[in-house]
């Protein structure tokens, strides 16, 4: 009979045991941090998506704002615009109200004369008739 060392085979039993132990509890390892870093990455995508939408919704937001901003003040440059075409009519109106008025004076000076040069011949008649009187007086 063959004596056979059973210490060493019951070693290597014991040792590939102890190693298949390990690889087992190195995939299980693995395979739950496999599944963890997963989970995170779906959560983070999940997360990145949700800010992503608000971006776009603020984004959307901020575009809308902004279009409104721009129609109002184009809004407000046509009122500006308008403002000024009535402006100029006002202008052109006191241009011709003034025209009127300076006609007007004009007018008046001359009748203001005219009225002068009459109160002066009526004044210069009374004088006359007074002075006439008074030579027929005289006389």
């Amino acid at each position: 009979m063959v004596a056979v060392n059973t210490s060493k085979v019951d070693n290597m039993t014991e040792r590939d045991r102890d190693i298949d132990a390990l690889r087992t509890e190195f995939h299980a390892y693995r395979d739950q941090n496999n599944r963890v870093i997963n989970a995170f990455r779906t959560e983070v995508n999940e997360r990145f998506n949700g800010v992503d939408k608000r971006l776009t919704s603020v984004e959307t937001r901020l575009t809308s704002l902004e279009t409104k901003v721009d129609n109002g003040f184009a809004e407000m440059y046509r009122g500006f615009a308008e403002m000024d075409r009535r402006f100029a009519e006002v202008d052109r109106g006191f241009a011709e109200i003034r025209g009127r008025l300076d006609g007007t004076a004009a007018g008046m000076a001359q009748i203001a004369a005219s009225i002068d040069i009459l109160i002066a011949r009526d004044n210069e008649r009374r004088d006359n008739e007074r002075r006439d009187n008074e030579r027929r007086g005289e006389d």
